[in-house]
């Protein structure tokens, strides 16, 4: 995760993904992992009007 700050975890955080854990890697520095919801419907719910929101702002 060496020099992924901010903006792309924002972005990411706004096509659903969560970071849920963050741990040493293998080389040094960190590794991230994350998860979000698979499939359709309720679950994804708000992700195709979020990426729209984001256009709207330039985000």
């Amino acid at each position: 995760m060496s020099g992924i700050r901010g903006q792309p975890h924002n972005n990411w955080g706004k096509q659903g993904w969560e970071l849920v854990q963050v741990v040493p890697g293998p080389e040094g520095g960190l590794v991230g992992y994350f998860k979000r919801p698979t499939g359709g419907g309720a679950a994804n719910a708000g992700l195709d009007a979020a990426a729209v929101a984001a256009q709207q702002f330039g985000e």
